[in-house]
């Protein structure tokens, strides 16, 4: 027994007494996990049928028969098998639900083209009283920010038309930085972490640059008592291994952007949500989450992106890009 993974001792032991049960059929069915000497897990499946000598209760177990077979790759490959099929049926969901938005997000943005278009017409009458042209400023001021809501949805859905460039992303995080000080408050206190040699993306900038505010401001809201923020970026290869688990990237020389914060992290449920555009944990407060932005942009800047946290760890948030040299044209 000191061979059995500790997570599963008390349930094996317990099936040996079943098995040696004189009042039972003397059958051991069962899988468990062994840790070897060099600190490996595998995978057992123990069958075996206990023969007894006697009758009734007072019968004694005399020999068992049975057979010990390694079921290692067979569990690796269920466990792969229901990780491909959750990601398949998240990518369904966050089809229909791209659908969904972009949709809605598309008919409202011809409806706020008129409303801006007839604001800037009745501002550009001289005679206009200063009243007025207050009120008509709000409605043209809101209309915009209502507009920059309808990109970040098509954005989502992968309606917008997107204006890819090769840019350095460490001199778009150095330009967005002074706007992030403003954004995120004194309370937060915001370091940059910029790798060396950084290989060049093919990107829109005013998507990469949404991304990046989104991210601050969701780490912000994290963090009411104040804490720190802090953006990396660096390069990294993902290989061929990394590729067969998640067959959405392809293996090759990649860009990493990663924004990690203090606050108070998510638990496992909240993560499975993350994707999800109209997800949030701010009540009303909530803004669109840089996340579903990310896996928008992704058909275009063929990016990848990943969260991992659990509660009292914070939140890391990493997206890969493509180097431009291994993107497609």
């Amino acid at each position: 027994m000191e061979r059995v993974h500790a997570d599963d001792r008390e349930a094996i032991e317990a099936a040996f007494r079943r098995a040696q049960d004189p009042t039972g059929g003397g059958l051991l069915d069962v899988e468990h996990r062994t840790v070897g000497r060099d600190g490996r897990e595998r995978w057992q499946y123990v069958r075996s049928q206990t023969f007894f000598d006697g009758e009734g209760p007072a019968r004694e177990p005399v020999r068992a028969v049975g057979g010990v077979i390694d079921v290692t790759e067979r569990k690796r490959a269920q466990q792969e098998h229901r990780h491909l099929e959750e990601q398949v049926l998240q990518a369904q969901k966050m089809e229909a639900v791209g659908r969904l938005a972009g949709g809605v997000a598309h008919d409202f943005n011809n409806l706020l083209t008129v409303i801006i278009n007839c604001s800037i017409l009745v501002l550009g009458d001289r005679a206009l009283e200063a009243r007025l042209r207050r009120l008509v400023e709000a409605v043209r001021n809101a209309g915009e920010s209502a507009a920059n809501l309808t990109r970040q949805l098509l954005a989502f859905s992968r309606r917008q038309v997107f204006q890819p460039v090769v840019l350095d992303l460490n001199a778009l995080v150095t330009r967005t930085e002074r706007l992030l000080r403003h954004v995120i408050g004194e309370d937060v206190d915001l370091a940059t972490h910029l790798g060396s040699g950084l290989w060049p993306v093919l990107a829109d900038p005013g998507q990469m640059e949404q991304v990046i505010v989104n991210l601050a401001v969701n780490s912000r809201d994290a963090m009411p008592g104040g804490g720190r923020l802090t953006i990396e970026t660096g390069n990294t290869v993902l290989d061929d291994e990394y590729a067969r688990r998640h067959p959405e990237t392809r293996a090759g020389e990649y860009v990493l952007l990663a924004v990690t914060d203090n606050g108070a992290g998510m638990d496992a449920a909240t993560l499975s949500r993350v994707f999800e555009p109209f997800f949030t944990t701010k009540g009303h407060r909530g803004t669109i989450s840089a996340s579903p932005l990310c896996t928008g942009s992704s058909v275009r800047a063929v990016a990848t992106s990943g969260r991992t946290a659990s509660p009292g760890a914070g939140r890391p948030s990493r997206s890969t890009f493509p180097a431009a040299r291994a993107a497609a044209p």
